[in-house]
């Protein structure tokens, strides 16, 4: 058994594939997730497959993950992108764990796009404390627009450019999680350099870094 979380669709989903080692044909299953930080949940707990998986064979099925607040630890936990997880074989009761990674641009919903009031509004009530900068080298474009394609496809989306020193260009960006973290971008591109200066800020600082990360493999 292995598993992959992706977004399709708009949907977050884990994608498993099932190898049959055994000597039964089998296609009942049971998914539990353990409480965790991001409060995400099966969206099905039953799984079943239209036909057995014979012996020595392999099939995929896709369950849908929804954002459960009763999934959040009380008193809640540091930031963590894995999840862990068990699978039942209702055929044999066997139990399987294991811990899939959550790519944290996957997390990213579709009403994450701040007016530009609101933009404003939220970033200048963060502390500066609670933002971090950092510079992201070997993109793919050193275009802005490119990379404001490229976000936008994972729902980080553009709200404002400005001009600096009449040749840098500031890009300012939002998204939002499925547990409702805004996190503000401001990206600064140099004419003739394949860098920008990435800045984040958000509430909840403890993502700002998950957040850089995910937009260095958008870009790169």
């Amino acid at each position: 058994l292995s598993g992959a979380f992706e977004r399709r669709d708009g949907q977050l989903q884990l994608r498993l594939q099932f190898e049959n080692q055994g000597n039964q044909p089998i296609q009942q299953f049971a998914v539990q997730f353990n409480k965790n930080a991001l409060g995400l949940a099966p969206g099905q707990q039953g799984l079943q497959f239209a036909a057995p998986i014979a012996p020595g064979q392999r099939n995929e099925m896709s369950v849908p993950i929804i954002y459960n607040a009763d999934f959040v630890p009380e008193g809640g936990v540091p930031p963590n992108l894995n999840i862990q997880a068990a699978m039942k074989n209702m055929h044999t009761n066997s139990i399987f764990y294991f811990t899939p990674s959550v790519p944290f641009q996957t997390l990213f919903t579709s009403d994450g796009e701040l007016g530009r009031q609101t933009f404003i509004q939220v970033w200048k009530t963060i502390e500066e404390s609670k933002e971090i900068e950092v510079q992201i080298s070997n993109l793919a474009s050193p275009d802005p627009e490119q990379a404001k394609q490229r976000l936008g496809a994972s729902n980080v989306f553009f709200i404002a450019e400005r001009t600096v020193n009449e040749t840098q260009r500031v890009v300012y960006l939002s998204s939002r999680t499925m547990f409702g973290l805004d996190l503000l971008v401001e990206l600064t591109f140099s004419p003739g350099v394949n860098s920008c200066k990435c800045c984040i800020k958000t509430e909840n600082p403890g993502y700002s870094q998950m957040m850089v990360q995910a937009i260095e493999s958008m870009l790169r």
